[in-house]
């Protein structure tokens, strides 16, 4: 199947999954709110799992190790900001959840995008991932 379509769909699902999530939340109901919990982490943890492998393998060998760390770290860092931004959209009342649900859906959505313009390399051998 490959990394690039788990990581992708692991990315729109958790992009859809944000709205009944939160609404499970505001019920407050504790018991809904761990099994909706434990539903978005099993969705989430797939794009997880396949993110390692799949950054990795998108850059040649000699600036591999350099390529992942850039990138993850530029990706944290602007990750770091999205519960200001999260903090500063959020409405009030029972519903004031819904930017900040829309807000993480879209971010879900571009990396989906990202994911899916990658190339897939599930069917080449890592000796000659550089020549792909």
């Amino acid at each position: 199947m490959g990394r690039r379509p788990v990581f992708a769909g692991s990315a729109i699902l958790t992009a859809i999954i944000w709205f009944p999530f939160f609404t499970t939340v505001s019920t407050g109901n504790f018991v809904l709110v761990l099994l909706a919990f434990i539903a978005f982490m099993g969705v989430g943890s797939a794009a997880n799992g396949a993110g390692a492998s799949f950054f990795t393998e998108m850059f040649p060998a000699k600036v591999r190790y350099t390529g992942v760390a850039i990138g993850t770290q530029l990706g944290f860092m602007l990750a770091g900001f999205a519960p200001a931004i999260e903090t500063a959209i959020q409405g009030e009342g029972t519903s004031g959840w819904l930017p900040v649900a829309v807000f993480a859906a879209v971010c879900g959505l571009v990396a989906a995008i990202a994911a899916l313009s990658a190339k897939e390399t599930h069917n080449v051998a890592v000796k000659d991932l550089d020549a792909s």
